[in-house]
């Protein structure tokens, strides 16, 4: 097997020829090969005939999300190819209630067999989503991963009381993200003690 893009070569691997088939393992991922096969017996040879074929582009890996808020969350996973077969991770975020896609980022991969990260922002509160990623290069798509999570809901500060009258009483409060209760609702549970 010859490669191109600096993988190593692999020659003279020899393999039973009434089977018609070889399996090779160790390939370089994302990577063109020639295949050049022929019949050996002593020294005598057949006509040589290549083929050329292109290992597929691995998909990331340990997918997960970590240090969730309530407008960000950080997507993490391990990619399994190099620079150099200049791939890029292609995270798409979509909204679980309505399919609604949210942001598509394309992460260039830095190194090979590297842990890579990104924070993503501009996320509504108290939202479930699906995170996909998949690798693309010149040797196509890999399939993708997927990771569900859910945002966080903003936190009450501050609750206060204000004109307490026989009959009623006005209620203030805080937010710890004020632009992210865009849709939330305040639910007011009043407990009355003493027979009321």
């Amino acid at each position: 097997l010859l490669a191109a893009h600096g993988a190593a070569d692999r020659s003279n691997l020899e393999f039973d020829a009434q089977i018609g088939e070889a399996l090779v393992t160790d390939l370089k991922p994302d990577c063109q090969y020639t295949a050049q096969l022929e019949f050996r017996k002593d020294t005598t040879k057949s006509r040589s005939i290549e083929c050329n074929f292109e290992t597929r582009v691995p998909p990331p890996t340990l997918v997960r999300v970590t240090d969730i808020t309530v407008t960000t969350a950080m997507l993490r996973w391990w990619s399994h190819v190099g620079p150099d077969a200049e791939s890029v991770v292609v995270l798409e975020l979509t909204r679980r209630d309505d399919g609604h896609r949210v942001k598509t980022r394309r992460v260039p991969v830095t190194a090979a067999q590297h842990h890579e990260c990104v924070q993503v922002s501009g996320l509504e509160a108290a939202t479930n989503y699906t995170a996909a990623l998949w690798c693309e290069s010149a040797g196509g798509s890999s399939s993708q991963k997927t990771c569900l999570f859910e945002t966080q809901i903003p936190h009450l500060t501050n609750v206060g009381v204000d004109d307490v009258t026989g009959t009623s009483v006005r209620l203030h409060w805080d937010c710890s993200d004020p632009a992210a209760v865009f849709n939330c609702k305040a639910v007011l549970r009043l407990l009355a003690a003493h027979g009321a």
